[in-house]
């Protein structure tokens, strides 16, 4: 399977995994603070998308794929988080599915898992093609900026 195919197939099962939450419910967790987990999650998707789309001078994409027009952004939301719009759909998702009946359990369990298969084929991709990417993750966590961090290449 081609990394086209491949991308597809992750974001499909990314909205495919979304789709089963959102039938399944509840959306709102069950306590205050879960919610205002939920809203802290929604506030830093926004900040993210709207960042990435200044500093790309475009909308950003759902795709895990870099394109030839792509800058590598690496501040704002970006600077300690390499993935805060993923990190922003599970503030948002498993927060309300977790306690919820088990077909929303079984939901956000799929959306985690999707999203960390797709996270790492993204980052697969970037290192590829941007040299400076390694370094990045060596100082930034992957969905939490203490949580992720990967040692830069020896050499």
């Amino acid at each position: 399977m081609n990394r086209e195919a491949v991308a597809r197939a992750l974001v499909a099962g990314q909205f495919a995994a979304i789709g089963a939450w959102l039938w399944a419910g509840p959306w709102l967790a069950p306590s205050p603070w879960l919610v205002a987990l939920q809203v802290a999650a929604m506030a830093l998707g926004a900040w993210a998308a709207v960042h990435m789309s200044v500093r790309q001078r475009r909308r950003f994409s759902v795709t895990p794929l870099p394109d030839r027009h792509e800058r590598l952004v690496t501040d704002g939301p970006y600077r300690r988080i390499r993935h805060p719009m993923y990190t922003a759909v599970l503030g948002v998702v498993l927060p309300a599915a977790l306690p919820g009946p088990p077909a929303a359990v079984v939901a956000g369990l799929a959306l985690a898992a999707v999203l960390h298969v797709k996270l790492r084929f993204e980052e697969q991709q970037l290192v590829q093609r941007f040299p400076q990417y390694a370094d990045y993750m060596a100082r930034s966590g992957a969905l939490l900026p203490w949580a992720g961090r990967v040692a830069p290449p020896a050499g």
